[in-house]
């Protein structure tokens, strides 16, 4: 008798913990049909999510259009957005602890939460409002669910803060950061060119400089094949044998065919991104018809329109140009007083910034005093094995545009409309392919370098 009152309290036991924990699950999900009164919304708006469950918005104007991207998004990924704006402002010590700490110190040091208010001051009034309008939806969400989040902020105990502009800003900088590093190169190279020689550093790595934005076809075309597949495989086989670090560098592609070569007479446009393998996936799939927009295509979950996609006459897609965007200089402190440094000769004051990480558990918060020259902030204690002071220069440590190419490349209808909307796009570096309803395909790499004399390397 006891054996089987001790088996039904533990059935129940167990009943009672699969029932909290479908709770704990399925609470937090939102609720996708139905009509809604949102206060915020100008005009009668409708969002669509198709049987795979990619939300639609259809809108009568531009504010309801990227509010409504704002609220969906926040439905589906709001603890992802979380982590990214926390991740480039350096705030994720606040809710995970200790682990973080270094990572918080590398993003207060480069500073993007300092630069995204200057972005926002100089973007256009149609792209400010477009962020407002996103931001207002995003905490219209957190409003109403305010008591039935997605389970990991249950898991780890917090509340999200409110979303603002200025956090779309900081996911955009934390893409253009993951597209960016050439800087541990830099390090390579001036360590090659000062132990070797700038002529053994000229054949280890040569700049590439020069080289074309793309392959030229007719060239490609009259180049016999040297070794078959098969054969490159198996002498990469054999090469990795010994040098076990040794392989091709990371890279996307993007391709496409013209409409001379396809069954519609209209081309055919791939673009393949190489991120990491993420889950939840770093790509936020969405339509927005309304007020000039008529695009699909795929958004960063935080930020308005659509990153790579395609309305009714054109499609484009982007792919990381791997660009040297970054220079690292080496300062020289002033030895009567560290916080001035040399220029052409005099030493003058740098700026320093003060940061507080605040730490989960922790009653004191970290102390950071981050330096920042004529030429960026000091990064020496984010390179790993460096002690020489060095400064970065970086297109994305400056007020950039990257928002306002969103907007406008969304609208574009003709070349003419895309190459304007792309004359905007710095602080990051990529490739960009694009095709229109005509058999015709084009390709620009959009950059921007940081204003030095390349090849310099000077021994101090």
């Amino acid at each position: 008798m006891k054996a089987k009152v001790a088996a039904w309290c533990a059935l129940l036991l167990v009943a009672s913990v699969v029932v909290t924990g479908l709770i704990l699950v399925y609470r937090p999900l939102p609720t996708i049909d139905g009509e809604y009164r949102l206060l915020g919304i100008e005009q009668r708006a409708e969002v669509l999510r198709d049987a795979f469950g990619v939300p639609h918005v259809y809108a009568q104007n531009a504010h309801d259009l990227f509010y409504l991207q704002g609220y969906v998004t926040a439905q589906d990924r709001l603890f992802q957005m979380d982590l990214y704006r926390r991740a480039a402002a350096g705030r994720l010590s606040e809710v995970l602890g200790e682990p973080t700490i270094d990572a918080d110190k590398a993003m207060r040091t480069l500073g993007f939460a300092r630069i995204a208010g200057q972005e926002l001051d100089i973007a256009r009034p149609d792209t400010r409002s477009a962020l407002e309008a996103y931001a207002q939806g995003v905490n219209k969400f957190l409003e109403q669910h305010g008591d039935s989040l997605p389970i990991e902020f249950g898991i780890l105990g917090y509340r999200p803060y409110l979303w603002t502009a200025t956090d779309t800003i900081l996911v955009g900088k934390l893409q253009a950061f993951d597209a960016a590093g050439n800087q541990t190169q830099e390090v390579l190279r001036a360590d090659i060119a000062l132990r070797l020689g700038t002529g053994a550093l000229a054949t280890l790595m040569p700049d590439p400089s020069g080289a074309p934005a793309s392959v030229d076809e007719r060239a490609w075309a009259a180049v016999a094949p040297l070794l078959s597949a098969t054969e490159l495989d198996r002498g990469l086989a054999s090469l990795r044998a010994i040098l076990p670090g040794a392989g091709a560098a990371a890279g996307s592609n993007c391709w496409a065919l013209s409409g001379a070569r396809t069954a519609s007479g209209t081309p055919i446009l791939a673009g393949d991104p190489h991120l990491a393998v993420r889950n939840p996936g770093i790509w936020y799939e969405i339509g927005l018809e309304g007020a000039g927009f008529k695009v699909v295509g795929f958004s960063l979950p935080g930020t308005p329109a659509v990153l790579i996609g395609h309305n009714d006459r054109i499609a484009w897609s982007l792919t990381y140009a791997y660009a040297d965007t970054q220079d690292l200089f080496v300062e020289r402190p002033d030895p009567r007083d560290p916080r001035r440094y040399e220029y052409k000769g005099a030493f003058e004051a740098a700026t320093f910034a003060r940061e507080e990480i605040r730490v989960k558990g922790r009653a004191d918060p970290v102390i950071l005093d981050v330096a920042i020259t004529r030429h960026g902030p000091i990064v020496t204690s984010t390179l790993k094995g460096q002690t020489a002071q060095l400064a970065l220069r970086w297109t994305a440590l400056e007020p950039g545009h990257i928002v306002d190419w969103l907007i406008g490349v969304a609208r574009a209808q003709r070349w003419s409309d895309f190459h304007a909307a792309a004359a905007d796009f710095t602080g990051a570096v990529v490739s960009a392919r694009r095709s229109d309803a005509r058999p015709w395909l084009d390709r620009r790499v959009r950059l921007d370098r940081p204003a030095a004399r390349r090849g310099e390397c000077q021994r101090r």
